[in-house]
C-alpha cells in the first residue's frame, strides 16, 4: 500500500470519541496500549542480560526510557500528518509531532507501508513460505522484521532497527494487518473502507470502519487503557505454558499466516454475517458480544506478540541464560475452515 492508500486513519476527535464508547468491556486496541502491552509481556521474558543490554541502549535515548515508550515510535516517525497517525489515544501526546522517546528519532517517511502486508482475503497461502508472494521488494512487515532483527544482531546498539522491530512485531499479530478485501476491483485498505455501527455507543460525526475498530476500540473502564495491567493478565494466563512452538521455525512467517487466517476465517465473514463466531446479527452492526467472541482471539494475538518479540531480542541482545519455566501445553484456538475463496458477497 502507498503513502496515499493509508492502511489505518486516527484522527485525534475519532480516537477520543472511540475511547469514550460505553460498553461492558471493550475490545482490545492495537493502537499505543495494544503495543505497550505486547512490549512489557517481552521484556519480562527476557533473560537478565539481555534487559541489561537493551537497558543500555534505552538509556541512551532518554534516562529511564522503557521498550514499551519505544513500542508506540515507528506510528509517530511515518510523517502521515496528525490527522492519520495511529499513536494517538487517549493519554498520548496529541499526534503532531514526535515525543518523549520517539523525538530522539528523525522522520521515516519510507516506512508507511512496513506496517502491514496486503494478503487478499481470496487467497490460499498454506505455509509460512507463501506470505512472502505478497512482500514485493520486502517492503511489508514480514520482511522488515526480518531485516531489522538481522540488522540487530548485527549491530544492538542500532536503535531505529529496536524502535521498529518492537512495533512491527505487534503491527504483525493484528489480522487487519495481513489482509485485505478487494470488492468490485477496489482495495478495502485493511477494513479502512468497511464502516460499521457500534451499538453501544458512537458519536455519529466519527463513523468506525472495521480496521478502527480493531485498533482503537478502547473504553475508561477495560484494562487496554492500562498496558500494566492488561499484560499482567495475559502474563498469568501465560504461566506454565509451553509456548516453545510460537517460536519455532520461520514464526515471523507463521505468525503472518496465522494473522491472515484469523481476518479470513472470523474477521470478514463476521462483518458479513456469514462468520461462526456468534449471532446472526454479526455483520456491519457490532456491539458488546462481539467483543465477547472477539477477545479469546485477541487476548491470544497480543500474547502470541509478546513471546515472539521477546525471542527476537533475545537473539540479538542475550547470551543464551533465558529463565526456565514450567510448562504446560496452551489450549489451542480453533479456526473453522472456510473454502479456500469464500464467497463474502
Amino acid at each position: 500500500m502507498r503513502l496515499c492508500e493509508l492502511r489505518y486513519r486516527n484522527w485525534p476527535a475519532l480516537a477520543m470519541a472511540v475511547a469514550l464508547l460505553i460498553c461492558p468491556q471493550a475490545l482490545l486496541a492495537w493502537s499505543s496500549n495494544g503495543h505497550r502491552t505486547v512490549a512489557i509481556i517481552a521484556w519480562n521474558r527476557l533473560s537478565d542480560g539481555a534487559k541489561i543490554n537493551i537497558q543500555s541502549v534505552l538509556n541512551g535515548l532518554a534516562p529511564h526510557a522503557t521498550l514499551a515508550d519505544l513500542s508506540v515510535c515507528a506510528d509517530q516517525l511515518r510523517g502521515l500528518g496528525a490527522e492519520e497517525d495511529d499513536c494517538t489515544t487517549v493519554g498520548d501526546s496529541d499526534g503532531l509531532a514526535p515525543s518523549g522517546v520517539c523525538g530522539k528519532f528523525s522522520m521515516q517517511p519510507q516506512s508507511a507501508s512496513w506496517h502491514f502486508i496486503d494478503v487478499p482475503i481470496t487467497a490460499s497461502p498454506r505455509e509460512a513460505a507463501d506470505m512472502e508472494a505478497y512482500c514485493p521488494n520486502a517492503n511489508c512487515v514480514v520482511d522488515q522484521i526480518r531485516a531489522e532483527s538481522q540488522a540487530l544482531q548485527k549491530d544492538p546498539q542500532d536503535t531505529t532497527s529496536l524502535m521498529f522491530l518492537v512495533h512491527f512485531v505487534g503491527d504483525l499479530h493484528q489480522p487487519l494487518h495481513c489482509a485485505t478485501e478487494f470488492v468490485d476491483g477496489v482495495d478495502d485498505r485493511g477494513g479502512n473502507n468497511k464502516k460499521i455501527t457500534w451499538t453501544e455507543s458512537q458519536d455519529p460525526k466519527y463513523p468506525l470502519n472495521l480496521h478502527s475498530l480493531w485498533d482503537h476500540l478502547v473504553a475508561p473502564s477495560d484494562n487496554v487503557n492500562d498496558p500494566v495491567a492488561l499484560s499482567g493478565q495475559l502474563e498469568r494466563a501465560l504461566q506454565g505454558m509451553d509456548v516453545t512452538l510460537w517460536t519455532q521455525g520461520d514464526y515471523v512467517g507463521t505468525a503472518a499466516l496465522e494473522t491472515f487466517q484469523i481476518a479470513q476465517t472470523h474477521v470478514y465473514p463476521d462483518y458479513y454475517g456469514k462468520g461462526p463466531d456468534g449471532p446472526a446479527c454479526f455483520g456491519s452492526t457490532l456491539g458488546a458480544s462481539y467483543h465477547d467472541a472477539m477477545e479469546p482471539i485477541v487476548n491470544e494475538r497480543l500474547e502470541k506478540a509478546g513471546v515472539r518479540l521477546a525471542a527476537l531480542l533475545e537473539q540479538a541482545f542475550g547470551s543464551g541464560d533465558q529463565p526456565s519455566r514450567a510448562r504446560r501445553q496452551p489450549k489451542p484456538l480453533k479456526l473453522p475452515q472456510l473454502p479456500e475463496r469464500p464467497d463474502f458477497e
